[in-house]
């Protein structure tokens, strides 16, 4: 069965009280999982679907942000990247290889930062 895509979306200009209140909702959603994965995209539902099919096995996934910037997306998920692998409470949860912040150049908006949840 594929995944279900829920929506956690907050909006506006990346200030620290911001990323703060991300960083305590995505805290909140990954306790008690086994693990999760950060990302970006501009179509949630075809990205949870291509996570699927290319064997993810995810839970479901949490769109958490939306921006018209692309470069805004990717600066906040390899910012989360970073904070969530370098923090002992979480680096054994953190699924992403990379430190984030690529992919989704040429396309075109809005853009989503997402995190794929494993039970």
């Amino acid at each position: 069965m594929i995944p279900t895509v829920r929506d956690n979306i907050y909006t506006g200009h990346l200030t620290v009280e911001l990323v703060g209140r991300i960083k305590k909702a995505i805290s909140n959603h990954i306790t008690n999982r086994s693990g999760f994965y950060v990302g970006i995209t501009n179509d949630p539902e075809r990205r949870n679907y291509y996570h699927y099919k290319n064997g993810k096995a995810h839970s479901e996934m949490v769109v958490m942000f939306q921006s018209t910037s692309n470069a805004v997306c990717k600066d906040l998920e390899a910012e989360l990247v970073d904070y969530y692998s370098s923090d002992s409470r979480y680096q054994d949860l953190v699924i992403n290889l990379t430190g984030g912040g690529g992919g989704m150049d040429g396309q075109s908006g809005p853009y989503y930062l997402y995190i794929l949840l494993w039970d």
